[in-house]
Formats: structure tokens, sequence, C-alpha cells
């Protein structure tokens, strides 16, 4: 198991994929060298939704709530998962299938996994590009997270990321003892 898991943190750490595919995607296994790894590759069926949830937020036309009710109409609905016992023998029953909401909407367009890159707890929470391409461009990314989240590529093709990166916005400092 130890062995197993220093391994699982070195594929993360090189940008391939160890857990469960992200919605939108789909697990593929590679060989690389005499190695299977996986990746993730673009859903036939369901990578339109997120794609489309990108382009139109970039383009900034529509509201959020507009976006939601186009993808919805579209046929969005949420990953469906079973719901099993305590003993993991027998299924109780699903979850999903739900609506795509505004809370969900706004959580999934800060995903830096939909541009290619893996920001997690094995990563030192630095980012890392991913082994595939992503389903959107680091700029449609940007342009469509409007500074919440902000990916930059230094000319040295490594990467940072900001939170709350706006920098057209000019600070005017409040003090109580104005010399003016």
């Amino acid at each position: 198991l130890t062995r197993m898991i220093g391994q699982e943190i070195r594929l993360t750490r090189d940008g391939y994929k160890v857990r469960r595919h992200t919605d939108g995607f789909l697990n593929k296994k590679i060989e690389v060298g005499t190695k299977k790894k996986v990746i993730e590759v673009p859903d036939p069926e369901r990578s339109k939704f997120y794609i489309a949830m990108f382009e139109e937020r970039e383009t900034g036309i529509l509201t959020d709530k507009e976006i939601i009710d186009d993808v919805n109409a579209m046929g969005y609905r949420s990953r469906i998962f079973r719901r099993w016992n305590k003993a993991h023998t027998a299924v109780l029953g699903h979850t999903g299938g739900e609506l795509l909401t505004i809370k969900r909407f706004q959580e999934i367009i800060k995903r830096p996994i939909y541009c290619g890159v893996k920001i997690e707890k094995w990563t030192h929470n630095k980012p890392v590009r991913a082994q595939y391409p992503g389903l959107v461009s680091i700029e449609t990314f940007n342009r469509a997270n409007r500074g919440a989240v902000f990916i930059q590529e230094n000319d040295d093709k490594s990467l940072e990321v900001f939170y709350n990166h706006y920098p057209e916005q000019i600070l005017s400092r409040k003090m109580r003892n104005n010399p003016l």
C-alpha cells in the first residue's frame, strides 16, 4: 500500500490521473514506454455541457442564470451515483440526475482541470500541467472566471495561479488623518 500510494503521488505530480474521472472526461489508459498510465479524454456525451458553460461565460453577454437555463435546455443532468449499504453489498438507491444550479455552476467554472491544469494536495497546491489537454484553453478559462481564479503561463512554461486577481482595480486607502 505504501508503494502504491507513493507511485500515485509521483504520477499525479507528473500530470497523470489516478482517481475517478472528472465529470466531462473519461479515463483512458495509454502506454508510456513500457508502462500503462491513465489520462482523461473528453466524454463524447457530457463534455459539450462544460464547453458550453465556459464559452457562454467567456462572452459575458448572458447572465449566469441565462447560461444555466441554456445548459439545462441542452439536456444537462448531474451524474447518477449508486447509494450502497454500510457493508457495500447492496444498492439502496441512486443520487444525482439533477438540473444545474447557480452554486454548482460557479463551483464548476473555478475548477482548473477543465483547462488542463491540476491543483491538489499531492502537488502541494501548486499548478501542474496535465498530460492531456483540457476541454477549454487557459485563456478561455481566465476570461470565464473574470479574476476569481487566474492562471498565468510564464515564459519558461511554468504556471502560476492567482485567486481574486483584479489588476485593473485601483485601491484607494482611506486614512483617519487625511493630510489634504
